[in-house]
């Protein structure tokens, strides 16, 4: 939401809402110390990668920020997707 690349707790909090899924803030708080894997207060692509595997499909890659990351860039194939 705030295109900073990556994901805050707020943001988090709302699209997980906004899907249908509910969490008391305890359920919350654990799931986001899952998903936070450096502890730095947001959830980056590495934090996910590390959190949820390593096993992302290239295409997935571009749902996240290019132009904030650490040189870690994916091609893009198809005719409509934006590049770096």
């Amino acid at each position: 939401m705030g295109k900073t690349g990556s994901i805050e707790r707020e943001e988090l909090k709302y699209y997980l809402n906004h899907w249908g899924f509910r969490f008391n803030d305890e359920t919350f708080n654990d799931l986001w110390k899952i998903l936070d894997v450096d502890k730095d207060g947001h959830i980056s692509y590495e934090d996910f990668q590390n959190s949820v595997g390593k096993e992302i499909s290239p295409p997935e890659f571009l749902y996240f920020r290019q132009d904030n990351t650490k040189n870690l860039f994916a091609k893009c194939n198809f005719p409509l997707c934006w590049e770096q």
